[in-house]
């Protein structure tokens, strides 16, 4: 688990540069979990920011984001 604290460079709205947190990611055993997790999240009607895709953080980094009831923005990614 990894917990990132920076300073707010700007107020209101969202930003992720902003006070207060930006995501919150769990990690998946492989991308076909990350692949069955975004199908429950559409199957629940869930609102996708981002369908599962690979992105150039890391080597492997593939992940689906999406934002739960309250609007937090969540992250289920596995990075092999």
């Amino acid at each position: 688990m990894a917990l990132g604290l920076r300073e707010a460079r700007t107020q209101g709205g969202f930003d992720r540069y902003r006070l207060g947190v930006h995501h919150v990611a769990f990690r998946a055993g492989s991308r076909e979990a990350v692949e069955k997790q975004h199908r429950w999240l559409v199957e629940r009607g869930a609102e996708i920011e981002s369908p599962p895709a690979e992105y150039d953080y890391i080597p492997g980094y593939y992940a689906v984001l999406f934002y739960d009831p309250d609007g937090l923005k969540l992250e289920i990614v596995h990075v092999p």
